[in-house]
Protein backbone atom coordinates (compact mmCIF):
# COMPACT_ATOMS: atom_id res chain seq x y z
CA UNK A 1 0.00 0.00 0.00
CA UNK A 2 1.15 3.56 -0.59
CA UNK A 3 1.52 5.77 2.48
CA UNK A 4 2.55 9.42 2.58
CA UNK A 5 4.16 10.72 5.78
CA UNK A 6 5.43 14.32 5.97
CA UNK A 7 5.35 14.66 2.16
CA UNK A 8 7.47 11.50 1.76
CA UNK A 9 6.02 8.50 -0.08
CA UNK A 10 6.53 4.98 1.24
CA UNK A 11 5.33 1.48 0.30
CA UNK A 12 4.25 -0.96 3.01
CA UNK A 13 2.43 -4.29 2.97
CA UNK A 14 -1.33 -4.11 3.49
CA UNK A 15 -2.04 -4.50 7.20
CA UNK A 16 1.13 -2.79 8.43
CA UNK A 17 0.43 -0.88 11.62
CA UNK A 18 1.18 2.78 12.26
CA UNK A 19 3.66 1.59 14.88
CA UNK A 20 5.53 -0.53 12.32
CA UNK A 21 5.57 2.38 9.90
CA UNK A 22 6.86 4.78 12.56
CA UNK A 23 9.60 2.28 13.47
CA UNK A 24 10.67 2.04 9.83
CA UNK A 25 10.80 5.81 9.43
CA UNK A 26 12.74 6.52 12.61
CA UNK A 27 13.27 5.63 16.25
CA UNK A 28 12.46 9.16 17.44
CA UNK A 29 9.10 9.12 15.65
CA UNK A 30 8.29 5.73 17.19
CA UNK A 31 9.27 7.03 20.63
CA UNK A 32 7.19 10.22 20.52
CA UNK A 33 4.05 9.14 18.62
CA UNK A 34 0.96 8.64 20.80
CA UNK A 35 -1.68 8.13 18.11
CA UNK A 36 -1.93 8.40 14.34
CA UNK A 37 -4.35 9.67 11.74
CA UNK A 38 -4.86 7.95 8.38
CA UNK A 39 -6.77 10.04 5.85
CA UNK A 40 -8.11 12.19 8.70
CA UNK A 41 -9.33 9.25 10.83
CA UNK A 42 -7.77 8.81 14.28
CA UNK A 43 -6.31 5.33 14.90
CA UNK A 44 -4.28 3.64 17.61
CA UNK A 45 -0.66 2.86 16.77
CA UNK A 46 -1.06 -0.96 16.68
CA UNK A 47 -4.14 -0.83 14.43
CA UNK A 48 -3.53 -2.39 10.99
CA UNK A 49 -3.83 -0.02 8.05
CA UNK A 50 -5.51 -1.44 4.96
CA UNK A 51 -5.73 1.59 2.70
CA UNK A 52 -3.47 3.94 0.79
CA UNK A 53 -3.31 7.46 2.12
CA UNK A 54 -1.84 10.21 4.19
CA UNK A 55 -0.56 9.12 7.59
CA UNK A 56 0.10 11.64 10.33
CA UNK A 57 1.65 10.89 13.72
CA UNK A 58 0.50 12.92 16.73
CA UNK A 59 2.77 13.45 19.72
CA UNK A 60 2.19 14.85 23.19
CA UNK A 61 2.13 18.43 21.93
CA UNK A 62 -1.02 17.81 19.87
CA UNK A 63 -4.35 18.44 21.68
CA UNK A 64 -6.04 15.42 20.07
CA UNK A 65 -3.21 13.11 21.19
CA UNK A 66 -3.37 14.50 24.72
CA UNK A 67 -7.13 13.97 24.84
CA UNK A 68 -6.64 10.34 23.72
CA UNK A 69 -3.86 9.79 26.27
CA UNK A 70 -5.98 11.21 29.09
CA UNK A 71 -8.99 9.11 28.08
CA UNK A 72 -6.89 5.93 28.06
CA UNK A 73 -5.28 6.84 31.39
CA UNK A 74 -8.73 7.28 32.96
CA UNK A 75 -9.67 3.74 31.91
CA UNK A 76 -6.41 2.35 33.32
CA UNK A 77 -6.97 4.19 36.60
CA UNK A 78 -10.57 2.96 36.84
CA UNK A 79 -9.44 -0.63 36.30
CA UNK A 80 -6.74 -0.27 38.97
CA UNK A 81 -9.30 1.09 41.45
CA UNK A 82 -11.69 -1.78 40.65
CA UNK A 83 -8.87 -4.29 41.22
CA UNK A 84 -8.10 -2.78 44.63
CA UNK A 85 -11.72 -2.16 45.64
CA UNK A 86 -14.10 -4.49 43.73
CA UNK A 87 -17.11 -2.93 45.50
CA UNK A 88 -16.41 0.60 44.27
CA UNK A 89 -18.87 2.18 41.82
CA UNK A 90 -17.38 4.20 39.00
Amino acid sequence: MKITVCSQNYEFPIGASALEIATTIGKELRRTALVARINGRLISLPEPIREDGMLEFLDGTHPEALRTLRHTASHVLAQAVKNLRPDVRL
